[in-house]
């Protein structure tokens, strides 16, 4: 299976579920701004706020704290 998904997306089926999870908790880093970061971790597929730290930085280059602080809407909602 593994290797016709490869084949069909160029991609790794690890990779493809990682980076949906990562698209998943950048939405909601934006959408709830005052949900804590481990429940963005939960919620995204992580078991740990340290890990979901570790692979957002990895794919994104940027803490999830640090992107909240960069893309969200400073003052609250609009």
């Amino acid at each position: 299976m593994s290797a016709c998904f490869k084949k069909g997306t160029r991609t790794t089926p690890l990779a493809y579920i990682t980076k949906c999870r990562i698209l998943k908790s950048k939405q909601m880093l934006l959408s709830h701004p005052a949900r804590p970061i481990h429940q963005v971790a939960l919620s995204s597929g992580y078991p740990t706020a340290s890990y979901f730290n570790k692979v957002f930085m990895e794919m994104e280059g940027i803490t999830p704290s640090d992107f909240r602080k960069k893309y969200g809407y400073e003052g609250g909602a609009s």
